[in-house]
């Protein structure tokens, strides 16, 4: 938790980085969920990102070579462009520094039934394979003009709350033309910082372009 027992940005994520390493020593798993998460602001504040992405570059830096998991848990709820913002800053970061696994999404914080969909993993899954192979100061750039575009929603408490699963979704669970339609628009303004579109068999994929603009 950043902002409890481990204190700020720093000791949370040595926090973190121990407890990783405790479960691989205890558990032997073949990998380890793990994740920093805000007492005010889920995981999509600039500290818990930074945190969080320590994690795995801690261990990469000491030349182990291990399978890391996190969780995604945004503040603003499905159908905004604000989740878009803040699940495209946290899968790119955390892509870059070398997470195998990322998980949720967890809208609202988790707090709000039925705010949570399907697209928000597809969104999730878009951008993460877009993210494969950039590196940390190509990553950095991005992540911060998008941590920019909510840091101030974010602090205000006034993230918006979206729409339920049953007004994103509809009959035979197809997202609706709204959700789809906000994605293509975000998706537009991730090609203007640094992804383009890639044509594939659902045409709705991301990849990185070679450089902006």
């Amino acid at each position: 938790m950043l902002g409890g027992y481990s204190g700020g940005p720093e000791g949370t994520a040595i926090t973190a980085i121990a407890e990783a390493i405790q479960g691989f020593v205890m558990a032997r798993p073949m990998s380890f969920v793990t994740d920093v998460i805000s007492i005010r602001f889920g995981t999509s504040d600039r500290q818990a990102i930074w945190a969080n992405c320590m994690m795995p570059l801690a261990f990469n830096s000491a030349g182990v070579d291990v399978l890391l998991a996190v969780y995604i848990v945004v503040t603003a709820g499905p159908c905004t462009e604000m989740l878009c913002d803040e699940v495209a800053a946290e899968a790119i970061a955390q892509t870059a520094s070398g997470f195998s696994t990322l998980s949720g999404v967890v809208a609202c914080e988790g707090v709000k039934m039925d705010y949570v969909t399907g697209m928000e993993s597809r969104i999730t899954s878009e951008i993460s394979r877009a993210a494969a192979g950039m590196n940390l100061s190509e990553a950095n750039e991005i992540v911060n003009e998008l941590i920019g575009k909510y840091e101030e929603i974010l602090k205000s408490g006034k993230a918006p709350v979206g729409k339920s699963f049953t007004e994103c979704y509809e009959n035979r669970l197809k997202p609706s033309k709204e959700y789809l339609d906000l994605w293509q628009k975000k998706k537009r303004e991730l090609e203007k910082m640094g992804l383009h579109s890639i044509e594939r068999d659902d045409k709705t994929s991301l990849k990185r372009s070679g450089g902006r603009g």
